[in-house]
């Protein structure tokens, strides 16, 4: 019988001094394999939503789509969002960051001054940032598609006797540049957000309610939370009052009076840490601040109510609470295809859109995808 090569027994010697090998391996691929493991049953360990933001929806794919160049970007956007056991990592990461490399900054938080926290995006067209720099601005035939979309759409409305109005809450950023990092400075003065608000106030059919100048008047208030992209039921209080102004005008019939600071009762309160606090982990047990508040009964309306349909990103819940004060309105998330007919069934006395500065410029997008209408009479 013949002997076995010395090279077969040499392998069978390494095989033994390493007996974790296959495990190794295994381990190796099992860790490979679970995030697609994970999205293929559903798997999710984190349910509780920490980053406090509506996640990416799976893009249309249309070759008849004049936005067909932006498929790669939204693509990306839906499997960044999506990808299996994706809170677990983003968890893990961040702590390793924190706690070893003593790293306190991901990818989505700035770390300002005096623990003031900025929201920040990868993509340029969504990123406070680089709306602060002034490096997204919008070419010119973006801005004519842009007032085009939104004057169909108040064509649409008005053929119906329902008014429309814009608002858009500012990025944090618009209100507290002073606590961003020094490396964070303006490219140009002139940003996209102005260009918005001019062409609309130029070739807009509707109103815009801008509360940037209000806000900034009243920045020595806690208008902003210190860990959160959000505004304080202060900040959305100096809105509510702007915008209310604005409906007043449009609505002469109503005789809608403006609240006062004096018609509620404020109270200075603390609270939990906000939505980029909790994206830090070592913020997430940090105490921000924010002024609660009574109303009284001067600031409730008495007597039949316009009723007001709203399209609203995160920003319109601060402002809710107020406007049901003094109207029955509808909040829609604006991420929703907008029907027609839900519109006409609702026979609003407004229609309003609400979207924040850093994602005003894709309400040209929401509107192009609304359902197919022709503009003609209605009620």
């Amino acid at each position: 019988m013949p002997s076995k090569p010395k090279a077969y027994d040499a392998a069978r010697a390494e095989a033994k001094r390493y007996p974790g090998e296959k495990l190794v391996l295994v381990l190796f691929f099992a860790f490979m394999l679970a995030p697609l493991t994970a999205n293929l049953f559903g798997i999710e360990f984190y349910t509780d939503n920490f980053e406090k933001r509506l996640k990416a929806k799976f893009p249309p794919f249309n070759l008849e789509d004049k936005n067909i160049y932006r498929f790669p970007q939204r693509f990306t956007e839906y499997f960044n969002d999506h990808f299996g056991l994706r809170d677990v990592m983003i968890r893990g990461y961040v702590m390793l960051k924190e706690n070893v490399m003593q790293a306190s900054q991901i990818n989505k938080v700035v770390m300002g001054e005096d623990d003031w926290l900025y929201y920040k995006y990868e993509f340029a067209d969504a990123d406070p940032m680089a709306t602060y720099m002034g490096t997204n601005v919008m070419s010119t035939p973006e801005l004519v598609a842009y007032v085009n979309v939104l004057n169909t759409w108040n064509e649409w409305l008005a053929h119906r006797d329902i008014p429309m109005l814009l608002m858009i809450p500012p990025n944090k950023a618009s209100i507290y540049p002073e606590h961003l990092p020094q490396h964070i400075q303006p490219v140009r003065a002139y940003t996209r957000t102005d260009q918005i608000i001019d062409i609309l106030e130029k070739h807009g059919d509707f109103p815009v309610v801008d509360p940037r100048k209000t806000l900034l008047e009243h920045k020595h208030e806690p208008l902003f939370y210190y860990t959160d992209t959000h505004w304080t039921q202060l900040g959305a209080f100096y809105a509510y009052q702007q915008l209310m102004q604005q409906i007043a005008a449009m609505l002469p019939e109503w005789n809608i009076e403006i609240p006062e600071l004096d018609d509620f009762e404020w109270t200075y309160v603390r609270r939990p840490s906000g939505d980029l606090g909790r994206m830090l982990v070592n913020f997430d047990q940090t105490i921000d601040h924010d002024m609660a508040y009574m109303p009284r009964p001067s600031a409730t309306r008495e007597g039949p109510r316009p009723r007001i349909l709203m399209y609203g990103d995160s920003f319109s819940w601060a402002l809710l609470p107020f406007l049901e004060l003094q109207f029955d309105i509808t909040r829609m998330p604006i991420e929703e295809v907008i029907d027609p007919a839900v519109i006409e069934a609702f026979k609003p006395d407004l229609f309003m859109f609400e979207v924040v500065e850093r994602n005003a410029h894709k309400l040209a997008e929401i509107g192009a995808e609304v359902k197919a209408v022709s503009i003609g009479p209605g009620r």
